[in-house]
């Protein structure tokens, strides 16, 4: 399971780039803020 699989279980994201293997946004799962959440699953740690 990686970090986007694992995030879009408990809210909905949507792509909003594809360079380096995507960008994903959508709201914060702690706030409930909207558009203020990023996941990017290949990105280097």
């Amino acid at each position: 399971m990686n970090l986007y699989e694992l995030i879009s279980q408990n809210t909905s994201l949507r792509r909003v780039a594809s360079t380096h293997g995507g960008e994903y946004a959508g709201p914060c799962p702690f706030c409930g803020g909207t558009d203020r959440f990023r996941v990017w699953p290949d990105a280097e740690q």
